[in-house]
């Protein structure tokens, strides 16, 4: 198969498509002149695999006589998209979407659902459930008595805390409110604090009540590191204040971000690198660094420089590099969080005409050079593509 660039420049870029998932590939990129067609080095990848989606069920809270909390979280979407979500229960175990069952939108991630309609002191199972084109996927399954007590008149609300959601600069908290203990909800919030069981006497997040249900607060996630903070949902009415059960918490701190490399002052044996952190996740950077080698993807396990410490710009030069080469090249940043490493990208040495190993040369790739290094052997391209598929 191939693929032709509608540009003559020195640089182009093409997609391809229609590739099959989970397969190996190889591609070359090739030039047509007046004397000939002339081909790049060979590369390989493999498509990314398509399957099920892989989700979790969240466990079952602010559970009364007739209603509870679910939801679920969907961590592998499994390469397509997510049609259909939601959580299903019965009184049987591995309940299906076949049996009671509430739909929760579309897409990845979290998700909150509310089943209703249950019966009073009944054991009941719980699994959420998502759907991608190749199928329906189940979480883990939960299970939880509905409460044997009816919520009298002139008592307080029942309420539960939903599991923090958060992303690299916004945390989302919140509750499910099932019942307003029959009178009217003065206060309904999160509170929160960083040495757990927190309270209203503790810092607070309050929320509108709009009537029983979902509600979800959103907030700047602090640019902390490494820090531990705890939630809890409350409710208030005349007859009192009430807390969820369970508290949630979560960590500060985000895994860092790096630059692309950029190359310059590139020479027949040489290049200057330069790139920068882009963001230190609220962490300090234990270690920076640029890596480069012929192979793609390279890693500190190749030829790498290390920038120290901290953010800003940094350089290096890449020494004694091969005439007419392709390389690649990559940053990496270390925090506690964990190693992480920027785009890569690729430069070509400039070709003085000197031979190595690897070169394209003659329609082929040298691989063999006397002691002279003007003469050797070159292998055809059809065979090393032939043989490179011998396992």
């Amino acid at each position: 198969m191939k693929i032709a660039s509608s540009s003559i420049s020195s640089n182009f870029e093409l997609d391809l498509n229609s590739l099959e998932p989970g397969s190996l590939y190889y591609a070359r990129a090739y030039a047509i002149s007046s004397g000939g067609t002339a081909y790049g080095n060979i590369i390989n990848f493999t498509t990314k695999s398509t399957s099920l989606p892989v989700l979790l069920t969240i466990s079952v809270y602010a559970i009364s006589t007739s209603s509870a909390a679910s939801g679920g979280v969907i961590s592998d979407a499994g390469g397509l998209d997510i049609t259909a979500r939601g959580i299903c229960w019965s009184t049987s175990a591995n309940p299906t979407i076949t049996d009671a069952h509430v739909e929760a939108g579309t897409g990845a991630g979290s998700f909150n659902s509310m089943l209703s309609g249950l019966t009073i002191d009944t054991r009941y199972y719980v699994r959420a459930y998502a759907v991608n084109s190749l199928g329906t996927s189940y979480g883990n399954e939960v299970s939880f008595q509905s409460s044997s007590i009816l919520l009298p008149p002139g008592g307080v609300p029942l309420i539960g805390t939903s599991p923090v959601v958060y992303n690299d600069s916004t945390i989302t908290v919140g509750g499910f409110l099932g019942g307003d203990g029959g009178s009217t909800i003065t206060r309904l919030g999160i509170c929160w604090n960083s040495t757990g069981n927190p309270s209203v006497a503790d810092s607070i997040w309050e929320y509108t009540p709009i009537g029983l249900g979902y509600f979800t607060i959103t907030k700047p996630k602090p640019q902390t590191c490494q820090e531990t903070y705890y939630f809890k949902a409350f409710a208030e009415n005349s007859s009192g204040l009430a807390y969820g059960q369970n508290q949630y918490s979560y960590q500060t701190g985000n895994l860092p971000q790096a630059r692309e490399v950029i190359a310059s002052e590139i020479t027949s044996h040489s290049a200057r690198l330069t790139t920068s952190i882009l963001i230190d996740g609220g962490c300090s950077v234990i270690e920076k660094g640029i890596c480069w080698g012929a192979m793609v993807n390279p890693t500190i396990g190749s030829s790498f420089f290390s920038g120290g410490v901290g953010s800003g710009e940094f350089t290096t030069v890449a020494e004694n590099l091969q005439t007419g080469r392709t390389y690649y090249a990559r940053s990496y940043v270390k925090t506690v969080m964990g190693e992480v490493y920027g785009q890569q990208i690729s430069f070509t040495t400039v070709d003085d005409g000197s031979l190595y190993i690897g070169k394209s040369y003659g329609g082929g790739i040298v691989f063999y050079l006397d002691s002279s290094g003007q003469h050797g052997m070159v292998c055809a391209l059809s065979d090393l593509i032939r043989y490179s598929n011998v396992s």
